[in-house]
């Protein structure tokens, strides 16, 4: 199984409309949590309110349950709807790509092909400090 194949797996059991609300984030919401370019950018984008672009922006999408805050933050400019429909793995590659180190390039290798301080890192920067060895070892398991 491919790394992106392996997060889809870990993330969603590979579904692409699941979507998990991230009550934490939402309850850090304000100008510190994110970029208020980023909100905007967000009711534009799905012409609506304050309250409806912070529930957004708090919630996993897709497949790869990238959070919205991200997809936003990383460019996209379409309606959420468009994203969670068709475009995940696109917005995914683009994701991982805005961290260079060459981590995009891993998405397509065999997970057991890609040394473990690669995929370790990739982890960490995928799904944040917490833990990465145990989500290193579900992508390993997927």
């Amino acid at each position: 199984m491919t790394l992106i194949e392996a997060v889809a797996h870990v993330e969603s059991g590979a579904d692409p409309y699941a979507m998990r609300f991230e009550p934490a984030l939402y309850d850090r919401r304000g100008p510190t949590a994110w970029q208020c370019s980023q909100r905007e950018a967000i009711q534009r984008a799905n012409h609506c309110d304050v309250a409806t672009a912070d529930m957004i922006a708090c919630t996993s999408w897709g497949a790869y349950q990238l959070l919205g805050v991200n997809i936003y933050a990383n460019g996209y400019t379409g309606a959420i709807s468009d994203y969670a429909n068709a475009l995940q793995e696109t917005e995914m590659r683009a994701f991982v790509q805005s961290w260079g180190a060459g981590f995009e390039s891993l998405l397509d290798t065999e997970v057991d092909a890609i040394p473990s301080d690669r995929l370790l890192a990739f982890a960490r920067r995928y799904n944040g400090p917490g833990d990465p060895q145990a989500y290193a070892s579900a992508l390993t398991s997927a």
